[in-house]
């Protein structure tokens, strides 16, 4: 485990170090969870990753969106 400390913007936007990010594998989705001591940063995988490189279907880009949402959904609540 490490500890870094980073920038907020004037957005109040920050960057995550990327050594950081490829260590936690964290890609385009997160959960952030308030706790007393602050906020944790929780990696949600994205399910749309998770379909590349499996077998080769037809499937509409409406059928993909809805399955996304779904799939971030429930992981969002765990």
């Amino acid at each position: 485990m490490g500890s870094y400390i980073v920038k907020l913007d004037r957005r109040g936007r920050l960057t995550l170090p990327a050594k950081l990010k490829r260590r936690l594998k964290i890609g385009s989705l997160v959960r952030l969870e308030e706790r007393v001591e602050g906020v944790v940063i929780v990696p949600i995988r994205d399910p749309l990753e998770e379909l590349k490189g499996s077998a080769k279907a037809r499937v509409s880009e409406e059928e993909l969106d809805e399955l996304a949402e779904s799939m971030v959904s429930r992981e969002a609540l765990k």
